[in-house]
């Protein structure tokens, strides 16, 4: 690898895993809802049979599937769809899902007949069918050997300025390398990365610039916001892919992404899985900024579809280290008889519209959903007042968003105020004991033989290895890389299992509960023992999601 302004030597060294991660855990059915299996003399539908229900619940099971990241999944729902409806508009439909599960999965020849046929089916040029031909064209490309010429992938990070950003720049790229020398075994061709100065952003147009003359298919960083749109506007190619590994939120320029935007997708599975543990309302405690508002709003959202009813929404401000008012008003707005609402969104803004809930206030307390959305460093606070104000005794299930989950904050809140929480983690139990995947942690310290102890080197890895996933074997452009990081899914990174869903990069969440300051894959729904009123939180049910 070579480039001007600084020359990142190659190294190659054991893979990380494969582009593909773990399945995440399949979507259960509740007692009642079992599908009753066919038996031998019970065949399905004859291929071509009339779309009718069935076809339509297949199709949006596979479409569900495919959203989550559950590509093998996605991959069988969708063939059965085809198999048994063919030629009808599900199976159609069915096709694309099918051919973008099977690219992820890297079954190239699979995924170009099939998208191949969903262009087909499509009005010439509309786009649709651009869209599947593109898919062909890609898959194509894929089987083909890569080309000798090495693909050019562009750095935008500060090495002059401000040494605290040249601080930050220096751990990045240390996962930037890594990723490199990975991806470089893998592929068995070289990587030329270059890395331009920015000086902290006075030279970021001048960087990416230098960098399209030099032929950069994509381009990993800049740090800051403002420093992403300079870049942005700067190129002369805008399906140049420009991927911040430390933006916190979501860019709003065409082929920009961030490895570190706040994610709502896990709220909303915590959601769903309040209402259907029979839980009917909810609370919320969520630090006043925009990304915790956003989970708390994919949280009431998913709640309240499914028939729940939201109380209360209770802000609080950085620096807050006393919860006693904010639970009073919680406590206060769970009581039999008390005024509780629906949720309504204005702009930025989250509102409460109050109605009466019945009763007197001489009614059965109920039990209760709190969701709390917080930094890690609030959670320590946070967690001990819960049962301090008395939530605990009125029936109080807590759920909590990622931060819960995370080590250090299990390692300094006591066991008995986190037992029962059911929160979303970034991985699995089995590979949660650290704050980045395990498997990088051993090739992070094996390399440079040192602890992991900082995120950005995982941010800067997997900000790479979503660029070097997307590079095209011979179609060296950038629109090619553009095309094909759109259609990445289920990549195994160092902070998650990543996916590219509707330009945004996103994580599968996994639903856990924290028993004994371990975490364990949560209960179904239907089994978690719910808090009640004048007891402690339960420990959860017999049964755990897989």
């Amino acid at each position: 690898m070579k480039g001007s302004g600084m020359l990142v030597p190659a190294l190659a060294i054991l893979i990380l895993g494969c582009t593909v991660g773990e399945s995440p855990p399949e979507r259960p059915v509740p007692p009642g809802g079992e599908a009753v299996p066919e038996t031998p003399g019970e065949p399905g539908p004859a291929p071509g049979a009339t779309p009718d229900a069935t076809s339509a619940e297949l199709l949006g099971e596979a479409r569900a599937a495919y959203d989550a990241s559950e590509l093998e999944e996605a991959l069988e729902l969708a063939g059965r769809v085809i198999a048994q409806y063919g030629g009808s508009a599900p199976a159609t439909e069915a096709a694309w899902v099918a051919a973008r599960a099977a690219f992820a999965l890297g079954r190239y020849d699979e995924a170009r007949d099939l998208a191949a046929s969903y262009a087909d089916a499509q009005p010439s040029r509309s786009a649709e069918a651009e869209a599947a031909e593109a898919v062909v064209e890609l898959a194509e490309d894929a089987l083909e050997e890569p080309s000798s010429a090495p693909p050019v992938v562009g750095v935008v990070l500060p090495r002059s300025g401000s040494r605290v950003l040249v601080r930050y720049a220096d751990y990045l790229l240390q996962g930037i390398e890594l990723a490199v020398q990975e991806v470089e075994r893998r592929q068995g061709r070289p990587i030329e990365l270059v890395v331009m100065d920015d000086a902290g952003g006075t030279l970021t147009q001048a960087a990416v610039e230098d960098l399209e003359r030099r032929g950069a298919l994509a381009i990993i960083g800049p740090l800051l916001p403002q420093q992403l749109a300079a870049a942005a506007g700067a190129r002369r190619d805008p399906a140049l892919v420009l991927v911040s590994p430390t933006i916190p939120e979501s860019p709003g320029w065409s082929e920009t992404y961030s490895v570190n935007t706040g994610d709502v997708r896990a709220a909303g599975e915590l959601g769903r899985y309040a209402a259907d543990a029979g839980l009917t309302q909810a609370a919320f405690l969520y630090a006043r900024s925009r990304e915790f508002e956003r989970k708390a709003q994919a949280f009431a959202a998913a709640f309240e579809d499914r028939g729940g009813r939201i109380r209360t929404m209770v802000p609080y401000d950085s620096g807050t280290t006393t919860f006693g008012s904010h639970m009073e008003d919680i406590l206060a707005a769970v009581r039999p008889g008390a005024r509780g609402g629906m949720v309504r969104l204005e702009g930025d803004s989250i509102w409460v519209e109050t109605q009466e809930a019945g009763g007197t206030g001489s009614g059965t307390q109920q039990p209760f959903a709190l969701f709390v959305a917080a930094p890690p460093q609030d959670v320590p606070k946070i967690a001990p007042q819960v049962s301090f104000y008395g939530l605990d005794s009125a029936g109080v299930q807590v759920f909590g968003d990622e931060a819960w989950a995370t080590p250090q904050v299990r390692r300094v809140v006591p066991d008995r105020d986190l037992e029962g929480a059911i929160v979303a983690s970034r991985f699995p139990p089995e590979r949660a004991g650290a704050s980045a995947d395990p498997e990088f942690v051993r090739l992070y310290e094996g390399l440079y033989r040192r602890s992991l102890d900082n995120p950005l080197p995982a941010l800067g890895y997997d900000a790479a290895n979503l660029v070097l996933q997307a590079l095209p074997n011979r179609r060296l452009s950038p629109s090619a890389v553009a095309r094909r990081f759109g259609l990445l899914a289920g990549i195994r990174g160092a902070t998650g299992m990543l996916s590219v869903r509707a330009s945004q990069v996103v994580r599968t969440p996994y639903l856990v509960q924290i028993r004994g300051g371990k975490l364990a894959p949560a209960p179904y729904p239907w089994e978690l023992e719910l808090p009640q009123p004048g007891t402690r939180v339960g420990s959860g049910g017999r049964g755990s999601r897989r």
